[in-house]
C-alpha cells in the first residue's frame, strides 16, 4: 500500500487497547488504488493536452485575418490563454509521477536517465523548428532580434520583454523546462518527504511574488519600472512555477491512501461542475490586473488539477470522450503542434498560408511532419532508456 511521508500522513498509527491501528478517518476512505499509480499509461492525459493545444490555436488564431467576427466566438477564443495552465499542470503531475514510481521502485532518482530522456523528448524538435525560424530570417520573412535568439537558445524568453512572436511562444518551454531541470534534482536530494515541502512552498512563493508586483511594488517603484515587472510576472518562471507545483502535489498526493481519500471526495460529480464554474468566472474576471495575479492563477490551477483528477479517476463520459482516437492522436502530437502553430498564425503576416482556416490546417500538417521524422523516432529511442 502507497502512503505518504508519516509528517504529511495524518493517521495514527499508535497501538489502542485492542492493539490494532486506528481505522483511517471517513474521508481517507478510498476507492482501491488505480492500476497506473505503479506503471503504465495515465488515462485522459492526452485527451486534456488535445483541449489544451486546441484552446492555443484558438486564442492565437483569433488575430488571424478570415477568424469568425462572431462575438461570442471572439469573446470564448480570448479565453484559450488557459490552455497554457492546463499544459502547466499536467506536466507537473506526469513527471512527478514516473519520478515517484521510479523512487518507489529503486530508492532513488537516475538523474542521468532522466535528462537523457528529456534531451530526447524535447531538442531534436526544438532544433528543427529554430532552423526553419532562422531560414525563414535570412530569406526576410521574419525580424528577430539577436535576444531572441539568445534567449530561444537558452531556454529564457520568458524573462523577455516583449520577444518576438515567431518565438515568443518558447517563454511556456523554458518554464517548464527549468522545472525539468530543478525538479528531479530536488527529488534526488530530498526525495518525496521534501517533495511535499518544496512543492507547498513554491505554491505559496509564487503566489506572494505575483501579489507583491501588483499590489506592492507600484507604490515602491516608478511606473515604468512596475509596468515591466507585472509583464514579466505574466510568464517568469518565479511567478509562474506554482502552476507545475500544482500538478506535482497532485501526483505526491495521488500516491497517499489518505490524501487520495479526500481527492476522490472532492472530485464527486457535482462538484466538478463547481470547479468549472470557478475556472469560467475567474477567466471573466481575469481583465482585471490585482485579481489576474493575486487569485486567477492559483485558482485555475488547483481547479484544473481538481477536474484533471476526476477526470482520471471517472469511469464516466468524460473520460470515454477524453480517451477517444481523434483527441489522444491530437495530444500525442500536441508538443509538435504547439512548436509549429506560430509561425503560420501570425498576426503581422499578411498572405494566404496567415489566414484562418488555413494557417490552422498548414500547422497540424507541420506538426504531423515534425512528429513522424523527429519526434517518433527520438521518442523510440527514449523509451529505450527505460528499460
Amino acid at each position: 500500500m502507497n502512503q505518504s511521508p508519516a509528517l504529511l500522513e495524518p493517521v495514527d498509527q499508535r497501538v489502542t487497547g485492542s492493539s490494532q491501528p486506528r481505522r483511517l478517518p471517513a474521508a481517507a476512505e478510498t476507492l482501491p488504488p488505480p492500476d497506473w499509480l505503479d506503471r503504465g499509461q495515465i488515462p485522459c492525459l492526452d485527451g486534456l493536452r488535445a483541449i489544451a493545444v486546441s484552446l492555443v490555436l484558438i486564442v492565437h488564431a483569433m488575430k488571424s485575418p478570415g477568424f469568425p467576427e462572431s462575438p461570442v466566438i471572439r469573446h470564448l477564443a480570448d479565453h484559450g490563454h488557459i490552455g497554457v495552465d492546463i499544459f502547466f499542470v499536467i506536466s507537473g503531475f506526469l513527471i512527478t509521477t514516473l519520478l515517484a514510481r521510479e523512487l518507489e521502485r529503486t530508492g532513488k532518482v537516475n538523474l542521468k536517465r532522466f535528462y537523457a530522456r528529456r534531451f530526447l523528448r524535447i531538442i531534436p524538435a526544438y532544433t528543427i523548428l529554430l532552423i526553419a525560424v532562422a531560414a525563414c530570417q535570412l530569406a526576410g520573412k521574419f525580424e528577430l532580434r539577436t535576444r531572441d535568439w539568445v534567449a530561444a537558445v537558452t531556454y529564457t524568453t520568458n524573462f523577455l520583454y516583449h520577444p518576438s512572436w515567431e518565438l515568443g511562444h518558447t517563454w511556456s518551454l523554458s518554464v517548464e523546462e527549468h522545472f525539468y531541470f530543478l525538479w528531479p534534482f530536488a527529488l534526488f536530494v530530498a526525495g518525496i518527504a521534501g517533495g511535499w515541502r518544496m512543492a507547498l512552498s513554491c505554491i505559496v512563493g509564487c503566489w506572494g511574488l505575483r501579489c507583491f508586483i501588483v499590489l506592492g511594488l507600484p507604490v515602491l517603484a516608478s511606473h515604468e519600472t512596475a509596468s515591466y515587472y507585472s509583464a514579466l510576472a505574466e510568464n517568469s518562471t518565479f511567478t509562474r512555477l506554482d502552476t507545475i507545483s500544482m500538478g506535482c502535489l497532485l501526483a505526491l498526493a495521488s500516491r497517499s491512501d489518505y490524501w487520495r481519500g479526500w481527492l476522490d471526495r472532492l472530485t464527486r460529480p457535482a462538484m466538478m461542475f463547481g470547479y468549472f464554474a470557478a475556472i469560467c468566472v475567474a477567466l471573466e474576471l481575469g481583465a482585471i490586473s490585482k485579481f489576474h495575479h493575486c487569485v486567477y492563477y492559483s485558482l485555475a490551477a488547483a481547479c484544473i488539477a481538481l477536474l484533471m483528477w476526476g477526470f482520471i479517476r471517472s469511469e464516466g463520459l468524460a473520460r470515454k470522450v477524453l480517451s477517444n482516437r481523434l483527441l489522444m492522436t491530437m495530444g500525442i502530437g500536441s508538443y509538435s503542434i504547439y512548436l509549429w502553430q506560430q509561425l503560420f498564425i501570425h498576426p503581422k503576416q499578411a498572405g494566404w498560408i496567415h489566414a484562418f482556416p488555413q494557417n490552422i490546417v498548414l500547422s497540424l500538417g507541420a506538426a504531423c511532419l515534425s512528429f513522424w521524422t523527429i519526434e517518433r523516432p527520438c521518442n523510440r529511442l527514449k523509451d529505450r532508456l527505460a528499460d
